[in-house]
C-alpha cells in the first residue's frame, strides 16, 4: 500500500466513518503528551501547562496535525505542516530536551488512541485493511518527522506491511 492509499483511507475514516471518534484518539494523544515525563518537566519549564498557553499549544498542534492528516501526502500544505511541526521540534530535540523515544511514544500513542477509540466505541472495528492503512501513513509520517523506529522489534528485519507497524507501536 502507498502512503497516498494509507492516506485516502485515513482521509475517509476521519471525514466519513468515524469523524468523532478520529477527532477525539487525537486529542486524547495530544493531552496524553504531557504524561511523558521529559516533556512535563518542558511544559512546565516553558510555562505550557497554565491555561492560555495550553489552550494555544491544542489548537496549534491541532491545526498541523490537520494539515498533515487532510492534506494529500506530498502536497504544499501537507509538507508544511510536517516542517512547521519539525521546526517546532527541533530545537527541544537537539538540545536533549525531547528525546527520539519521546516521539516515538507520541506517535504510537496517536495509532494506538485510533485503534483503540474506534474498536471500543464505534458500530464496527477496523479493517486490516484500515490498520494497515494506518501503520503505512503513520510510518511515513514518522519518517518525515526523524523519528527512529529502532526500538521497535522488527526495525532491523523490516515490517511485513502497515498493519505488522501499527501493532508493534501498540505493542
Amino acid at each position: 500500500m502507498t502512503v497516498k492509499e494509507a492516506h485516502q483511507i485515513i482521509r475517509e475514516l476521519r471525514e466519513q466513518e468515524f469523524p468523532y471518534s478520529l477527532h477525539n484518539a487525537m486529542n486524547n494523544s495530544l493531552l496524553k503528551t504531557a504524561s511523558i515525563p521529559t516533556m512535563a518537566k518542558l511544559f512546565v519549564a516553558a510555562d505550557q501547562l497554565n491555561e492560555k498557553n495550553m489552550t494555544k499549544r491544542a489548537a496549534d498542534t491541532e491545526v498541523f496535525l490537520n494539515e498533515v492528516h487532510d492534506r494529500e501526502p506530498g502536497t504544499d500544505p501537507h509538507l508544511l505542516g510536517i516542517a512547521r511541526t519539525n521546526h517546532l521540534h527541533s530545537r527541544y530535540r537537539k538540545a536533549g530536551k525531547v528525546l527520539d523515544k519521546d516521539m516515538l511514544h507520541t506517535l504510537g500513542s496517536a495509532v494506538v488512541d485510533i485503534i483503540r477509540t474506534v474498536d471500543g466505541n464505534e458500530w464496527r472495528q477496523l479493517t486490516d485493511v484500515e490498520e494497515c492503512a494506518i501503520g503505512v501513513f503513520h510510518g511515513a509520517l514518522g519518517d518525515a518527522m526523524e523519528i527512529p523506529f529502532t526500538l521497535l522489534p522488527s526495525c532491523k528485519t523490516g515490517w511485513t506491511d502497515g498493519a505488522h507497524f501499527a501493532r508493534e507501536l501498540v505493542d
